[in-house]
């Protein structure tokens, strides 16, 4: 691949995930100082994970069969900038705001796995260059993050919401001129079970994959306790750094997830090949637990910051060692014409099942967690840490190094196969 094509794949992304992470990350701080909907933020974030049920399903069979794909993500991405134009405006009725928030998030969603199809596509012949070329989606998130953070107020302001309109009006309008992915000439027989992707699965390994899929599925479960509450937790205990005239406020500080995320993307390919896929997702898995304990055990004091900060930076180095590896590992693991389905199934799983099921125990557990008053957030971060420390023992017991000579034979040209 030329440099041009990497150049401008690294670019969407980079739009991408400025667009996506400059009003989710303050969003719960958001709803509840500005709106006082301090109730629904669970609910709120639950609308990504239902917009992944609902839409990249139908879309990944759409652009394994109708469309190019970068066609049609560019079509959802000027669908979500109509959304996000609105939802400032609704500050009134927390039922249409939620309604536009998921009517946004159901045509923003499908752009994710859409952009991981059309990078691995065009990145066909050196995929080792694909986690370089997505680490552009990271340094956006960490611009946007740091641009939010250090503006006085603006976190808790319309500003996110705005800006993220006009970057998904952007983005949208770029899309359109990237290189073309067209869907397979001989696309499979629409089946019932491939409205949902499951299908993809029977044309792979069968054990590893599954675990895999189950294993994220899980992970993403208490992840949901960090995406819906971190913010806030951070705003509680006035976390907050001074850089002479300037002040870092939590949502600047939460960009050393992203920077962490960055730290390991860029060497993926080469920790993979030197102790396999299993033991990265493992890392990730054991990164995690670490995280929470030390969001738990945070003192409220000046030292309770290098906690914080470390437990956010681990939060990012488990991210890149279980959601950008698998990325990669199951496109490669599923046959050309599979693809976009496969990507939509792993979307679905991290950001639909996984994350409603999460915002739900997440918005439980800070219901229960503040009876008396003032949340206990000790209390709060424990159950998650428990959660990860069950799926690492799932993963490791059920999990095998081994892998036919027919996976790994498909895994070359992205990562090598796994020792024995």
């Amino acid at each position: 691949m030329h440099t041009a094509p990497r150049v401008r794949l690294a670019l969407a992304f980079f739009l991408q995930f400025a667009t996506w992470g400059i009003w989710t990350v303050p969003l719960g701080a958001y709803l509840s100082v500005t709106r006082g909907w301090g109730d629904i933020v669970g609910l709120a974030y639950a609308m990504q994970g239902v917009a992944a049920v609902i839409s990249p399903l139908i879309v990944g069979l759409l652009a394994d069969r109708s469309i190019s794909a970068q066609k049609l993500m560019g079509r959802l991405y000027l669908g979500a900038a109509a959304f996000m134009f609105v939802m400032p405006e609704l500050t009134n009725n927390r039922v249409l705001f939620l309604a536009a928030l998921l009517g946004h998030f159901i045509c923003f969603v499908p752009t994710l796995p859409l952009a991981n199809t059309i990078g691995l596509t065009l990145v066909a012949h050196q995929k080792r260059r694909f986690p370089a070329v997505r680490a552009f989606g990271t340094i956006g998130w960490i611009c946007v993050g740091l641009f939010v953070g250090l503006m006085p107020g603006a976190a808790t302001s319309d500003l996110p919401m705005t800006i993220a309109a006009w970057g998904c009006l952007a983005a949208g309008v770029y899309s359109f001129t990237l290189p073309d992915v067209p869907p397979p000439d001989h696309p499979a027989p629409i089946r019932f079970t491939a409205l949902f992707g499951v299908d993809v699965l029977r044309h792979a390994d069968s054990r590893n994959l599954r675990v895999f899929l189950v294993t994220a599925f899980c992970a993403v479960v208490p992840l949901a306790f960090y995406y819906g509450y971190g913010n806030i937790f951070l705003n509680q205990v006035r976390a907050h750094i001074r850089f002479g005239p300037l002040d870092a406020g939590p949502t600047a500080l939460q960009t050393v997830y992203q920077m962490a995320e960055l730290a390991v993307l860029l060497p993926l390919p080469i920790l993979v090949r030197r102790v396999g896929i299993g033991s990265v997702i493992a890392t990730g898995l054991i990164a995690w637990v670490c995280s929470y304990g030390q969001f738990a055990l945070a003192p409220r004091t000046d030292s309770g910051l290098t906690f914080c900060l470390l437990a956010t930076a681990l939060q990012g180095i488990s991210y890149s060692c279980l959601f950008t590896a698998g990325a990669i590992y199951i496109d490669s693991a599923c046959q050309d014409a599979d693809c976009a389905r496969a990507q939509s199934l792993f979307s679905t799983i991290t950001m639909g099942l996984g994350p409603v099921t999460g915002a739900v125990m997440a918005s439980v557990t800070f219901s229960e967690t503040q009876k008396l008053g003032a949340a206990d957030w000790r209390l709060f971060w424990v159950v998650p840490a428990c959660l990860c420390v069950t799926v690492l023992m799932y993963f490791l017991l059920r999990f095998r190094g081994r892998r036919k000579a027919s996976e790994a034979a498909e895994l070359k040209g992205v990562f090598p196969a796994e020792e024995a």
